[in-house]
């Protein structure tokens, strides 16, 4: 019983070993199995993934197409951006200019009512120069000179003054030379007499003074 067990052994081993002699040279037992085709194929996966990358790269003239259109593009957004400065300038420009012409609207605001009370002003001088020397006609000339001294106040309030004139040097930005007077007793160029008195309104001229004006040859 054993005898025929051993021989039993004996022709297995000898069949596997002739089925080793039978297999091709440089095969392993891993490349039966198909463990070694791995191997391969990772790499040509690797490979193909590789290939995808490189085909989704742009070309030189996608590139060129593309920095073309950046250019272009921060073409534009300067030319935005000066267009935004200067309808910033603009704007401040109109803000001051509003302003100033709202400023110039309060101040000048009464300049034609003051206008027209100026000839009021020089008939009330008028009528006092020429109040006769009574008793009566001075009690009159009081109370007419309280109103004339109360009117120049208000107006006086609103930005009127009197430019200076008598003895001054000619402005003619300020005085109108309505006579000139040849004399020795003044300089050149000084107002001698004030036929009209002249007003500014802030420093805006209302009215000029009517002057007289020496002319000293002499000097």
């Amino acid at each position: 019983m054993v005898d025929s067990v051993d021989e039993n052994n004996q022709e297995v081993l000898l069949e596997e070993e002739n089925q080793l002699e039978e297999k091709p040279a440089g095969e392993s037992p891993l490349q039966e199995t198909g463990i070694g085709k791995e191997v391969p194929e990772e790499e040509a996966r690797e490979e193909r993934e590789a290939e995808g990358e490189e085909s989704q790269l742009p070309s030189q003239e996608q590139l060129a197409e593309l920095n073309y259109q950046l250019e272009r593009k921060k073409a534009e957004l300067e030319e935005l951006k000066n267009r935004l400065l200067r309808l910033q300038s603009d704007f401040e420009n109109y803000r001051r200019r509003v302003k100033k012409e709202i400023e110039e609207t309060i101040r000048y605001g009464g300049e034609r009512v003051i206008s027209n009370l100026l000839p009021v002003m020089d008939n009330f001088e008028r009528a006092l120069a020429a109040v006769p020397d009574n008793p009566e006609a001075s009690q009159f000339a009081v109370g007419m000179e309280m109103i004339y001294r109360q009117l120049k106040e208000v107006l006086e309030k609103e930005g009127l003054q009197e430019i200076p004139a008598l003895l001054e040097p000619f402005n003619p930005e300020k005085h109108e030379a309505v006579m000139q007077v040849i004399t020795d007793e003044y300089d050149d160029n000084i107002i001698v007499e004030e036929f009209k008195k002249g007003y500014t309104l802030y420093d805006k001229v209302l009215r000029p003074s009517a002057v007289k004006v020496a002319k000293n040859e002499g000097r």
